[in-house]
């Protein structure tokens, strides 16, 4: 299992933006407070995202005991142990989206690209025997 990088770094950053949103003069730049508020909502998405794989980790922990207590009804042991691999599923793959949204982001992310000939591919076709 990946190790998850502490998400108080994150929750920080989040209070601080915001406290930039609470100001009057934040949306004085148009462009800053966009480009605050496209990150407001990464974070708050990565938040509830590593809150989830929390709540998903108690969750196989608990199943995972009562799949092999010996006190434990052998239906529902049984049950526990079916249950076993959809949550590991789920765990890998919001542990996976959880890394991902921890990347610090590229500043040429968001921007649109210029594909050089890319015009001639956009101009409808012309047969050359016309």
């Amino acid at each position: 299992m990946p190790s998850v990088p502490d998400i108080a770094p994150f929750v920080r950053r989040l209070e601080e933006i915001d406290a930039s949103m609470a100001e009057p003069s934040f949306f004085s730049d148009a462009r800053r407070a966009a480009k605050l508020s496209r990150e407001h909502q990464k974070l708050r998405d990565l938040i509830e995202q590593y809150e989830q794989m929390r709540k998903i980790e108690i969750e196989l922990k608990e199943t995972e005991m009562l799949s092999s207590a010996s006190e434990t009804d052998p239906e529902l042991k049984d049950l526990a142990a079916a249950e076993l691999p959809e949550l590991r599923e789920r765990h890998a793959a919001i542990e996976k989206s959880v890394l991902v949204g921890m990347i610090p982001p590229d500043d040429t992310d968001s921007r649109s690209t210029i594909v050089p000939g890319a015009a001639e591919c956009l101009r409808p076709h012309q047969d050359s025997q016309g």
